[in-house]
């Protein structure tokens, strides 16, 4: 499965949902569409050495959700910085859809977020995922002080 068929299942929960519960998954599932597009690169591309030793990965396979759009916005590139809000944005949206079930979510909520997302997803592609990780990787090395040896999985 790609990340962004996720976007589908969002597109279709918020368009022909009937109850809050079908929002609150678009809203999970516009989110996840994202955070997969990046997470998948980061993961394929960068030393889990790296991601390790500035706690955003535990495992091999798994990002952690708040440091991702941290490290984002604190990219030495100005447009990584503006994606890591629009994810981070986008993050506490899902969180609140799924935790916070006393706040009420609305088709219009779903909507939003759902464009959201989407708009996410095309400034991702117009400036490139591989390049979007190249230069965070770079950011983290510099920062960190942390050198990447080859990887090995």
């Amino acid at each position: 499965m790609q990340p962004l068929e996720f976007l589908h299942t969002a597109e279709d929960l918020w368009r022909n949902g009937i109850r809050e519960a079908d929002w609150r998954s678009s809203i999970s599932r516009s989110y996840y569409a994202v955070y997969w597009m990046i997470g998948e690169e980061f993961l394929k591309t960068m030393p889990l050495i790296l991601l390790q030793s500035v706690s955003l990965a535990r495992k091999k396979d798994h990002l952690v959700h708040e440091k991702l759009p941290m490290v984002l916005k604190g990219s030495s590139d100005a447009k990584i910085q503006e994606l890591g809000e629009a994810l981070e944005n986008l993050r506490l949206a899902r969180v609140k859809a799924d935790y916070h079930l006393a706040s009420a979510i609305s088709q219009v909520k779903a909507e939003d977020e759902y464009g959201n997302a989407t708009d996410l997803r095309d400034e991702l592609q117009k400036y490139g995922v591989l390049n979007l990780a190249t230069v965070v990787q770079r950011d983290l090395q510099t920062v960190h002080g942390v050198s990447s040896p080859p990887k090995i999985r």
